[in-house]
């Protein structure tokens, strides 16, 4: 089949078709030829002139200046130059992408304390009309309650003391007749101690009846176990039948004897106010404080007084005291929180926040008057000034393009900042990033 030709011109110019040329077409024609012992022949070919279809094509005009070699080195360069300035832009676009900056600080933290002055009111004076009050005045709960105590004290000083012995005995009367003994009638015991009796009494006939006795001389001798005793005074006869018996020692003629001292008032005063606050904490009991608050008390007027002074030789004495306890009960919340704002506010610089550990803030009572039922309080709260990582001093966006120099000296200037380690990537780089999400900044 012939070739056909779709050629485009190039200028857009055509020619007019020419006469047609005869084409050589070349068949291949084989003939059957009877083989012969000794040749061989081959199908030869034969060339026929076929007068080929006539066809007109346009002729494409060639710009004798125009060579296609010159054509393709201008499109490859091109394409280079294309390819090229794709690769430099892909390096920018990965530059920028891969940029990262990172900024490490180190801080040490900063004590920060304070103590300002807390005004209690009692809530049943302040009206509605009048809510609003002072920053540093809180509304509460303010009582009173007077009461008396008294306790009873040992000296905690004693010293031996001789004394004169006592005892019991028991006078029996075997006889037929009543007998009396006067107080003075003398006793004597089995081991020779003299006692003597202190009351006048009248042994039945044939009965018994029991005396108080006591030794006629000061000293531990008159300290006799239980035995007999015979009264001298009667007759002989009468003696053997009117006779003492005791059942149990005397005992006194040594013994301890406490001495009153200045401190044994003062340490039993202070027990006596105690117990007066204890009085009073249970009258507290019966008024309804919420939860949410504290309580504090305070001593208006409270007096202890002894009935032993010192030097006194006794065994006890009795302390008394009679007051007034105030009592304030003060929002926990309120005052607490108060607390934080005023430590908070003595942060170092703008760039730091306050932060609070351990217990809540030590609130001590400065005074208090039951009849206008205020009191002072005095707060102190302490924590510590930190860093604040959402200061705007640590924001990315304030180390756009600047070199490492520039942020030490910036961040350095920062009080409880010690240290800034800074790391640029690529490694060569020596600017951070001027993208803010390139760059990472962290505060240890």
């Amino acid at each position: 089949m012939p070739e056909e030709f779709n050629d485009l011109p190039i200028d857009g110019e055509y020619f007019e078709p020419s006469t047609p040329k005869k084409k050589r077409v070349v068949k291949s024609v084989r003939k059957t030829v009877t083989r012969r012992p000794t040749a061989r022949r081959r199908a030869s070919p034969v060339v026929e002139e076929v007068e080929a279809p006539r066809r007109e094509r346009p002729r494409i005009s060639i710009d004798t200046a125009t060579h296609a070699p010159h054509k393709v080195n201008v499109y490859r360069r091109i394409s280079l130059a294309f390819f090229g300035i794709t690769i430099v832009v892909a390096g920018v676009i990965a530059f920028f992408t891969f940029q990262r900056g990172t900024i490490v600080i180190t801080q040490e933290p900063i004590p920060v304390a304070a103590t300002f002055p807390v005004t209690i009111t009692d809530a049943s004076l302040v009206s509605t009309s009048t809510a609003a009050v002072a920053p540093d005045t809180f509304q509460g709960i303010i009582l009173s309650v007077t009461t008396s105590t008294s306790i009873t004290v040992s000296p905690q000083t004693t010293t031996d003391k001789p004394g004169k012995s006592h005892g019991v005995v028991t006078i029996y009367n075997q006889g037929k007749t009543v007998q009396s003994l006067v107080a003075t009638t003398r006793f004597l015991s089995d081991g020779g101690v003299l006692f003597r009796l202190i009351k006048s009494v009248t042994a039945p006939a044939g009965g018994q009846v029991t005396a108080e006795i006591v030794a006629d001389k000061t000293g531990p001798e008159g300290d006799v176990a239980a035995g007999n005793f015979t009264i001298p005074g009667l007759s002989a006869a009468n003696q053997k039948i009117i006779f003492g018996k005791s059942i149990a020692s005397t005992a006194g003629g040594s013994s301890k004897v406490g001495i009153v001292t200045q401190q044994d008032i003062d340490a039993a005063k202070e027990n006596a106010r105690k117990a007066l606050f204890e009085i009073g904490q249970t009258a507290l009991t019966t008024v309804t404080i919420p939860d949410s608050y504290a309580v504090l008390h305070s001593p208006v007027s409270v007096q202890a007084d002894s009935s032993a002074k010192p030097g006194d030789e006794t065994s006890a004495f009795v302390v008394t005291a009679q007051g007034t306890m105030a009592f304030v009960a003060y929002p926990k919340s309120s005052v607490y929180s108060a607390a934080d704002t005023e430590v908070s506010n003595q942060a170092p610089t703008p760039y730091h926040k306050v932060i609070f550990e351990g217990d809540a803030p030590t609130v001590s009572l400065q005074s208090l008057s039951a009849e206008t039922k205020t009191a002072k309080l005095q707060v102190y709260r302490e924590g510590k000034a930190v860093l604040d990582a959402h200061a705007s001093a640590f924001q990315p966006a304030q180390f756009l393009g600047r070199s490492k120099q520039e942020i030490v000296d910036a961040l350095s200037s920062i009080k409880g900042i010690t240290h800034v380690d800074i790391s640029f990537f690529p490694f060569w780089v020596d600017h951070a990033p001027k993208v803010p999400s390139r760059i990472k900044v962290t505060i240890q």
